[in-house]
């Protein structure tokens, strides 16, 4: 469940287009390792990353931090999605547990704001391989915004 704070609340997410054209223009590894969005919007997003290339690893797996990169990448989204004005929000704790082998498939990473708070946002993702909704990874987050209250 999603808890914007009130002087959000009026705030306008970002598009996937929106997303799209940020990918490209400011966010370099998204780019390199072939990220694509699938959803965004009202506190959730969905990124894909496909199969093979720079996030295999032997075994034709793929690899823990291309899982990590793309979860992370998908709660900023998840982010921008209630509030396009966030760009400058940055991780600052991040966990992953990994529960299964993917499948030599596109991986999915679905992420969504749990609480948006005036100076920190907490976020969970869960990521899929292929078409199998058992997922095999769940990562929490915690993203900080800059420019919230002065300190005391």
């Amino acid at each position: 469940m999603t808890t914007p704070p009130d002087e959000t609340k009026a705030a306008t997410g970002m598009t996937a287009d929106g997303l799209r054209r940020l990918i490209v223009e400011e966010v370099p590894l998204a780019v390199a390792i072939g990220v694509e969005v699938v959803s965004i919007g009202g506190g959730k997003a969905a990124l894909r990353l496909p199969r093979g290339g720079p996030i295999t690893r032997p075994g034709a797996m793929v690899s823990g931090p291309s899982m990590m990169a793309v979860a992370d990448m998908a709660m900023y989204a998840a982010i921008l999605g209630l509030n396009a004005s966030d760009k400058a929000a940055v991780t600052s704790n991040f966990a992953m547990t990994f529960l299964r082998a993917a499948e030599p498939a596109d991986i999915v990473a679905e992420a969504e704001v749990i609480r948006m708070g005036r100076r920190l946002i907490y976020l969970q993702t869960y990521v899929y391989s292929g078409d199998d909704r058992a997922p095999i990874a769940h990562a929490t987050g915690t993203y900080a915004r800059p420019g919230g209250p002065p300190r005391p």
